[in-house]
């Protein structure tokens, strides 16, 4: 397999697996190599080869079964012909973005297309080397999540005005008449501002980062601001805490640069004292969390504690009540977008939100319960 540098590597070994299946390399009831094997196969860590298999395992083609081995359950999905579509998102996390991937790529067989995946790692020039490099493929239509950024992509952008079939996810263009599909991040919002409100959080800590700014983070701080202005707390700028300068994919690994992230959360609820935080993303989670932590802070007995997105990955200890968009629906009907308007069938809205709903774990704080 010769490996590229548009894909993880678990995602380019999940992929030759799969192929090797449907080839009848690994037989149906049949075992996969090892994980010590795939480290040797394809020269990479064990956590990578893993992630490969547990890709395997989420989308129901293999079992895992601790001390017998893992065990090919059946082929994948054949095509029903050579049309491809483009899916491209900047990254993933076990909190959005994994569920909605095997989904996309699970409809898009349905409707006979194969799934071309490209990851743009939130860089804008790989982002549109993605796009072209589909476009030039070619595929029939791409389905992409855009970067964290509030000013668009040029090449998206040219392939959106051309009429190019092409679905938005998540995040809205605006001035640019899209496809979209995902969350109405706004309405969400104000639904967990009335929550929080309604339990007695008058003073709120909104955790941001300090240059990366989207539709989705401005709809979610303008939900809040709707609820809260209609109380008799209007939220003041000091509600906003833009102070992360890293994100989930090109720092994380950069202790030095995470660390001094949250110091600086740290010195804002010390300085602030907001009752409840409210983190716009799960790797603002981690963050605002971390802090709460190094402050000898307990949840919700201290400060309470709300995000967008979980945080499946980590141990009871740090889970929070969040928000959790419908991934498997926004994938769904992404798809089946897409596929109309390749078809060339009339798109009566373009505009698709897709309810979620509150996840309620106990870590927002009832300020008006006066029982002991």
């Amino acid at each position: 397999m010769a490996l590229n540098s548009f894909q993880p590597l678990y995602v380019q070994i999940y992929e030759d697996l799969k192929n090797q299946i449907t080839n009848g390399v690994y037989p149906v009831g049949g075992l996969l190599p090892t994980e010590r094997e795939l480290e040797k196969i394809y020269n990479v860590s064990r956590i990578t080869a893993q992630s490969a298999v547990n890709q395997l395992a989420q989308a129901h083609i293999v079992q895992r079964q601790p001390g017998k081995g893992t065990t090919v359950l059946k082929k994948p999905l054949q095509q029903l012909n050579t049309r491809a579509l483009g899916i491209i998102v900047p990254g993933t996390l076990e909190s959005y973005g994994d569920t909605l991937l095997h989904v996309l790529s699970d409809e898009a067989a349905k409707y006979g297309f194969a799934s071309l995946l490209r990851y743009s790692n939130e860089d804008q020039q790989l982002e549109a080397a993605c796009i072209q490099q589909l476009i030039d493929a070619p595929v029939a239509g791409i389905l992409i999540a855009p970067l964290q950024r509030e000013f668009y992509n040029p090449v998206l952008m040219k392939y959106v005005l051309q009429g190019f079939p092409i679905v938005i996810l998540d995040k809205q263009m605006q001035g640019l008449d899209t496809m979209l599909v995902g969350t109405d991040h706004f309405e969400s919002a104000r639904q967990c501002a009335r929550m929080i409100l309604d339990r007695g959080h008058a003073k709120i800590g909104i955790i941001d980062y300090a240059e990366i700014s989207n539709s989705t983070f401005v709809a979610r701080k303008d939900g809040f601001a709707s609820v809260y202005s209609h109380s008799h707390y209007t939220l003041k700028s000091s509600a906003i805490c833009a102070v992360v300068q890293t994100n989930y994919i090109s720092d994380r690994m950069d202790t030095g640069s995470v660390n001094a992230d949250v110091e600086r959360i740290c010195d804002y609820i010390t300085t602030q004292r907001p009752t409840c935080i409210i983190a716009l993303d799960s790797y603002l989670a981690y963050l605002a969390h971390e802090a709460a932590y190094r402050l000898h802070l307990s949840i919700p007995e201290d400060i309470s504690f709300f995000g967008f997105d979980a945080n499946p990955g980590s141990d009871l200890h740090s889970q929070y009540s969040y928000y959790q968009q419908d991934e498997a629906e926004i994938g769904r009907t992404a798809v089946r977008m897409l596929s109309a308007a390749i078809d060339d069938h009339d798109i009566q809205e373009k505009m698709c939100y897709v309810d979620g709903k509150i996840r309620d774990l106990g870590t927002v704080k009832d300020l008006n319960d006066t029982t002991v």
